[in-house]
């Protein structure tokens, strides 16, 4: 949280997305991919 709000997120918005948990099948459908191509840290670009 503290993260989000230095980076001037719209706090109401972010802590809706985490509560109803909207992303999450997609994250980890990227984390599938990312540890797939054998990505271990971060930061990674792929370029495409």
């Amino acid at each position: 949280m503290e993260l989000a709000d230095r980076i001037d997120l719209d706090m109401s918005q972010f802590k809706n997305n985490l509560e109803q948990r909207e992303f999450r099948n997609r994250v980890a459908t990227e984390l599938k991919e990312g540890i797939s191509y054998g990505v271990e840290k971060t930061t990674t670009f792929f370029y495409q």
